[in-house]
């Protein structure tokens, strides 16, 4: 939406209260950036080594989004939901992005399911089926700089157990697993049954 817009770092004396920039300056500048940092950064493979800095690829990705959502609807503070005339370039663009990525050679869908969930659990860097992650170092195991996949959503696990405590705070319906197809491997990977 109608934002505005500050590119330089704030100091004392500056002016806080800045007017709304449109939502085409707020794109424009969004555009700008995106292929500048396009540019900038390498592809998976000429980084050298698995992390989580950014790719080629995350950048080509978030930019299909911005695109995606530049191409639809938006609020404004003057009137009722609109698009833009040139709706059509951006959902061109953003499709051309993907296209890009996806021709690169760079990822891909790993064929295993399970795979997924084994190397996100075990902290395998899996490169080619993620493009972009956010690193969550926590040797400490306390709760900042973490996530909470495994303790909010698993089986309940008692705090001494040498797995590491898991509260269990998510848990599914039988409505929602029997919405499974019995030969679904995503229901038994995805749903524990104990």
């Amino acid at each position: 939406g109608a934002v505005p817009i500050k590119t330089t770092p704030t100091k004392a004396g500056d002016d806080l209260f800045l007017m709304r920039a449109s939502v085409k300056e707020v794109y424009d500048l969004i555009d700008k950036d995106m292929t500048d940092a396009g540019a900038l950064v390498p592809w998976q493979s000429e980084k050298g080594t698995a992390n989580e800095r950014i790719s080629k690829a995350g950048v080509l990705g978030i930019y299909a989004r911005v695109c995606l959502a530049r191409g639809g609807y938006y609020l404004d503070v003057d009137g009722p939901p609109r698009r833009e005339n040139y709706y059509k370039e951006y959902y061109q663009k953003a499709l051309d992005l993907t296209k890009q990525v996806m021709d690169s050679g760079e990822h891909g869908l790993n064929p295993s399911f399970e795979k997924v969930f084994r190397n996100y659990c075990e902290n395998v860097v899996d490169t080619y089926e993620s493009i972009f992650e956010v690193g969550l170092f926590n040797p400490e195991g306390d709760s900042d700089n973490t996530g909470i996949v495994g303790t909010y959503n698993s089986p309940k696990v008692h705090p001494d157990s040498p797995y590491g405590r898991a509260n269990s705070y998510m848990n599914t319906t039988p409505v929602f697993f029997n919405k499974y197809a019995e030969e679904d491997v995503r229901r038994d990977i995805a749903i524990a049954t104990y």
